[in-house]
């Protein structure tokens, strides 16, 4: 569970880096709605996945996916951050301290939900229901961004 966990986690940020370079750069732009209501999709297709439970889930190939969408979300910020010799240096950075954030928040909080999955009420009810209830918002994040 801990390696597919951070198999997911790394191709999100991987992802997310190349995108966020690309736009940072200036080589692909989009425009910021069209970003932000994308962004609020993956959120929701991955909050509502987790209420139905689906048998055949993609894993680190899905987070891929997603993390190139989110990647254009940050590239406005970090286009202002890094200029010139030190933009390579500046998206290292940024890229390589989210991919410890989020291993570190992934080595904490897995062992935590693998424990608690293993009880019935949480796995039938708790997960489901706080899944749900980030899809539903996602959803209205989504509708207000278009």
């Amino acid at each position: 569970m801990m390696v597919e966990s951070l198999k997911v986690v790394t191709a999100f940020t991987v992802a997310h880096s190349i995108t966020l370079g690309l736009a940072a750069l200036g080589i692909v732009t989009f425009g910021s709605k069209g970003v932000e209501a994308s962004i609020a999709a993956t959120v929701a297709i991955t909050g509502l996945a987790g209420v139905w439970r689906p048998t055949r889930w993609h894993g680190w190939p899905l987070a891929f996916a997603f993390g190139l969408v989110h990647g254009f979300g940050f590239a406005g910020a970090l286009a202002e951050v890094v200029r010139g010799e030190a933009t390579a240096v500046g998206m290292g950075s940024f890229s390589l301290g989210i991919e410890i954030a989020q291993v570190a928040v992934a080595l904490a909080l897995v062992p935590v939900l693998y424990v608690l999955a293993r009880r019935r009420a949480f796995d039938r009810v708790v997960a489901p229901a706080m899944s749900g209830g980030v899809g539903g918002i996602a959803v209205m994040w989504f509708v207000e961004r278009l």
